[in-house]
């Protein structure tokens, strides 16, 4: 098992009213164990705050732990200062590394992420659209239950894998994380 967790998951606080940010993770989780094998970290805020409470020492500790950050776009995503802050963190992890940290999963609509003229003014909104979207939109009143939903969730994983696969142990002490290996195949 990974010494520190793999994913982070930012969201902003009405987006997990239903749950899907609960989904979210419990699919993530799963496709990473059946990808790799083994138990792999998908961490978020539990106890996401709503709009003006403090960022938590703890909040800062996964982020800064995780080696990947995996956006939950929606209106509310870009108007929270707790999501500004974790995609600055790991802006800042992809240019000392020069590797892909940041993958976004489109929740619902926004502007932001639409409209080309607001993008192209916003790096916030410019990044997470120039990565390949995973887009959940479909999805977000029933994702635990949705099959369709899982081929979207598998080649995220793969590409986060394929990623986490790239980062050289210089790279990762940047990070100041661990990898997740790959066992030996059984014959």
């Amino acid at each position: 098992m990974p010494t520190s967790p793999l994913a982070y998951l930012s969201y902003a606080y009405p987006d997990n009213a239903d749950g899907f940010v609960n989904q979210l993770q419990e699919r993530l989780a799963q496709e990473l164990q059946i990808q790799t094998g083994e138990p792999a970290g998908v961490v978020w805020d539990l106890d996401r705050m709503r709009p003006g409470g403090p960022w938590s020492t703890q909040v800062e500790e996964m982020v800064k732990r995780a080696k990947f950050l995996i956006a939950v776009v929606s209106p509310s995503y870009f108007n929270s200062e707790f999501c500004r802050k974790e995609f600055k963190a790991f802006l800042e992890k992809e240019q000392r590394t020069g590797r892909t940290l940041i993958f976004p999963v489109y929740y619902v609509g926004t502007g932001e992420f639409e409209d080309t003229k607001t993008r192209d003014q916003d790096v916030w909104a410019t990044t997470l659209k120039s990565r390949p979207v995973a887009d959940l939109r479909m999805y977000r009143f029933d994702l635990q239950r949705s099959t369709n939903s899982k081929p979207i969730i598998a080649s995220l994983v793969k590409s986060i894998l394929d990623e986490n696969a790239q980062l050289p142990t210089t790279q990762l002490s940047v990070l100041g994380v661990g990898r997740i290996t790959e066992r030996p195949s059984r014959r």
